[in-house]
């Protein structure tokens, strides 16, 4: 199972932040901008949409794994004597199906690993625009302060 963490971000979901940054619903997010003001926008309405989507993708691997967790195994509860009077070819089956298990649940583990990661960096992205943009707009007024 994807993530979809280092796909493109959603034009759309950008676009509502920035407007809600610029504090302009007209405002439209133009990525060759030589205005300091909007690429500081721009880069924040990025980091805002990608740390939303990786807040979401953790809470949804943390949730696939607490259900992991919850669900038994093929083999769980069997009795030791039931799988050992097995024959050989079913013992081995059921070898192969515990290993699965295993597997499955040390996958469900790395995901949640992985979006952890990308929410932390997400995270950091957003700390560094938000910086970078309270620097930039401490010397402008806000877009409501200017019109009538």
């Amino acid at each position: 199972m994807r993530h979809g963490l280092t796909s493109p971000l959603a034009f759309d979901q950008v676009e509502k932040w920035y407007r809600i940054i610029l504090d302009d619903p007209e405002a439209w997010p133009d990525p060759f901008s030589s205005d300091t003001r909007y690429q500081a926008a721009l880069s924040l309405a990025e980091a805002e949409v990608r740390l939303e989507r990786a807040r979401v993708a953790e809470a949804e691997a943390v949730q696939s794994l607490e259900l992991g967790r919850e669900e038994k195994g093929l083999f769980d509860g069997f009795p030791k004597e039931a799988i050992a009077s097995l024959d050989e070819d079913l013992r081995a089956l059921v070898r192969v199906a515990r290993r699965i298990d295993r597997l499955n649940a040390s996958a469900g583990e790395n995901r949640l690993r992985l979006t952890t990661r990308y929410r932390r960096e997400a995270e950091a992205q957003r700390r560094k625009a938000l910086n970078r943009w309270i620097k930039i707009q401490s010397g402008f007024p806000k877009q409501s302060q200017i019109l009538p």
